[in-house]
């Protein structure tokens, strides 16, 4: 199910967006750094996060409210966290559909919000440590798999349009930054053990229930190009 805020933002794209312009398509990745990252799970831990996202969207214009988009995003993210004295690191996969629209448009620049609704959620750690018993080294890594049933996030872009030069008001090359939050529920974590002592090797992968959520502040620089 679809959340209300993006519902929302989506009948008001609809309403907003007059057909008086012919539609384009908007190419654009993007790279940044978590300013706030939090894990809650049994006990709350501070997470790092690099993500890294691709999105391709269709664009209508309509007057002042320039810009409606409809699309969607694939983001992959860098994770690393401590616990116990561990560090776990890996990926956080997300796709799912995007919506936005654009609030004031300025002469060469334009700001945006934009939600994003992830069903496709999958976030991927390992841990690896070792220690000495008796002059034997014995080496333990683990692997987890988190699930949940659906992330959320909301982005405000703010875009900076080049159309002279090689471009115009058909080819259009965009940058910029964005502040996103993503608040991701995990509901289901799988854990894989492994072990250099074959007697401490677990027989199997272990599924949990858990009630844990990512939830994460991050900064980024984007570039796209419409046309």
């Amino acid at each position: 199910m679809i959340p209300r805020f993006l519902t929302g933002l989506l009948i008001l794209g609809i309403v907003a967006v007059q057909p008086v312009a012919l539609a384009d398509v908007e190419v654009r990745t993007s790279v940044g750094e978590s300013a706030v990252g939090n894990l809650k799970a049994d006990v709350p831990l501070r997470v790092q996060s690099t993500p890294i996202s691709l999105a391709l969207s269709l664009e209508k214009s309509a007057g002042f409210l320039a810009h409606c988009n409809l699309g969607g995003v694939f983001q992959h993210q860098i994770i690393a966290y401590q616990e116990d004295g561990s560090t776990y690191s890996g990926t956080n996969l997300l796709i799912g559909p995007t919506v936005g629209l654009s609030l004031i448009n300025f002469d060469a620049s334009f700001l945006r919000i934009e939600g994003v609704y992830y069903p496709y959620n999958v976030m991927t750690l390992s841990s690896n440590t070792s220690a000495a018993v008796n002059n034997q080294v014995y080496s333990h890594s683990t692997l987890t798999t988190f699930q949940g049933p659906g992330a959320e996030e909301v982005k405000v872009v703010y875009m900076i349009e080049k159309t002279d030069g090689q471009y115009n008001k058909h080819e259009r090359l965009r940058y910029g930054l964005q502040l996103t939050e993503l608040q991701q529920p995990i509901k289901k974590a799988q854990i894989k053990v492994a072990s250099s002592n074959p007697s401490l090797q677990p027989i199997s992968s272990t599924d949990h229930d858990v009630n844990y959520s990512l939830s994460l502040t991050t900064i980024a620089f984007i570039m796209g190009f419409a046309f």
